[in-house]
């Protein structure tokens, strides 16, 4: 059986605190491929790139500073590098563009259609009957989930 590759979609403050999670879970495992890919919006800190900072540190210095990230964490800046191959897509972008996001990608047809999704969007709804997410309804429709 083929063991499962994770990608995160996302490196904030919440993406690179669910990075380490999946980080840890993923490491020595029968079930996943050691390596999760970690996309990452590039930014400039102090003249260095963020990627580099994140994969020679091991520390997300600009969104979670002073928490390491497990070493299988790989911080990537483009993002059809990052989830080429994955099976099991974790997106932790901001709420306002997980949608318009979800959608480019599947525009890009950059995945398999028996890969899986996850949307670990930080906002809570406060509507009175819980409805599904356009992006949620993507992923049943096209990650059949």
């Amino acid at each position: 059986m083929a063991k499962e590759r994770v990608c995160i979609l996302g490196s904030g403050n919440w993406g690179s605190a669910i990075a380490r999670i999946v980080g840890q879970n993923t490491q020595n495992s029968s079930l996943f491929e050691e390596t999760v890919n970690m996309w990452v919006y590039e930014e400039t800190i102090n003249g260095r790139k963020l990627t580099e900072i994140i994969n020679r540190t091991h520390e997300n210095i600009r969104y979670l500073p002073n928490i390491k990230l497990p070493e299988n964490i790989v911080a990537v800046p483009e993002v059809l590098q990052a989830v080429e191959g994955a099976t099991i897509l974790v997106f932790v972008v901001p709420h306002q563009v997980t949608n318009a996001f979800f959608l480019s990608l599947i525009n890009l047809a950059c995945f398999s259609s028996s890969s899986r999704a996850s949307s670990r969007s930080s906002r809570a709804s406060l509507h009175p009957t819980p409805r599904r997410s356009p992006s949620s309804r993507y992923s049943t429709r096209y990650f059949s989930i």
